[in-house]
């Protein structure tokens, strides 16, 4: 990111960004790629997660090392292509036009890179909370107010039955 920061700065601040429109068409894709790769490793992320909380019993045989390392490439093999698309638009390009890139492709970029992560997270964390709130709900309430640190829960238990006895009870007369 130092060069191409640089380089933005040259050229956006310094000078006119029209006369480089294709550098920066051409340059843009290298910024996009590694975004949009730990973008989609949210995904595995969350996916993982999903399996070990959800599944506990299966995850070892559904999430393998070769799983992984296959997951893994898919989401920088897909940040790749996503972010390598932004070249395309060099392509019969009208080199008069400031922006070369159009405005809805960065729409598309919006559906294709941050939409469904966004889903993935929402559906699998939602899905981690029902199974929690499932767990917690069997686990049931906790006894918050036991016996006070340094005495035995049995005292405690005798001196709740004596109070109860004498409200009920009128104490003996001799």
């Amino acid at each position: 990111m130092f060069w191409y920061t640089s380089f933005l700065l040259v050229v956006y601040v310094f000078n006119d960004p029209c006369r480089y429109n294709v550098v920066v068409t051409a340059l843009t894709p290298l910024m996009k790629m590694t975004p949009l790769a730990s973008f989609y490793h949210l995904i595995v992320m969350s996916t993982e997660r999903y399996i070990a909380i959800v599944h506990p019993l299966n995850y070892e045989t559904t999430f393998t090392d070769r799983t992984l390392r296959w997951s893994l490439a898919a989401a920088w093999v897909i940040g790749v292509l996503v972010g390598t698309t932004f070249s395309l638009w060099l392509v019969d390009a009208d080199l008069r036009r400031c922006d070369l890139i159009p405005v809805p492709y960065h729409l598309l970029e919006v559906v294709a890179g941050y939409l469904p992560v966004c889903v993935c997270m929402f559906f699998v964390y939602g899905r981690i909370l029902v199974v929690w709130w499932d767990q917690r709900r069997r686990i049931g309430p906790i006894n918050v107010g036991g016996p006070a640190p340094g005495t035995s829960g049995q005292a405690a238990n005798v001196n709740s039955s004596s109070a109860t006895r004498s409200k009920d009870k009128p104490p003996a007369s001799d």
